[in-house]
């Protein structure tokens, strides 16, 4: 009784599985959802501002959410300037950006133009983005 040739049902059966692998399909990504970070610098001459407002078409900071889910957070301000996070994963191109005195008065509104950097996450799942606008009073 002839035996069936072992090397070819062996290369066959590599072959077979190099091919199913790498069809895609096979990276999965983790639960998705993060918010993307806005850093305003305020470059201050003479006047210094209290408190800062950013705003863009789905409303402002100082707001409370129409649709009753979080908005903005609220600005804070560090070291790197004022912080804040956007409601969800979205990364608008322009925002307007409003320094603020200590009674509420506008100083200096522009509008800005976000360039947002991934910040975490991966190329193939996305992740949490940064930007980084100036505002000169």
């Amino acid at each position: 009784m002839r035996q069936p040739p072992v090397v070819p049902s062996v290369i066959a059966a590599l072959a077979m599985s190099f091919m199913l692998t790498s069809c895609g399909g096979a990276f999965a990504c983790p639960a998705i959802g993060w918010s993307n970070t806005l850093i305003v610098e305020v470059h201050e001459e003479d006047v210094a501002a209290t408190m800062v407002e950013v705003c863009d078409e789905r409303g402002c900071s100082s707001e409370p959410s129409p649709d009753g889910l979080t908005g903005f957070s609220s600005p804070q301000r560090t070291g790197e300037g004022w912080v804040l996070h956007l409601p969800d994963m979205s990364t608008p191109d322009n925002f307007i950006v409003r320094a603020l005195d200590a009674e509420g008065n506008v100083i200096r509104e522009m509008t800005v133009a976000a360039e947002w950097k991934r910040s975490g996450g991966s190329e193939q799942c996305g992740g949490p983005g940064e930007a980084r606008v100036r505002l000169v009073l």
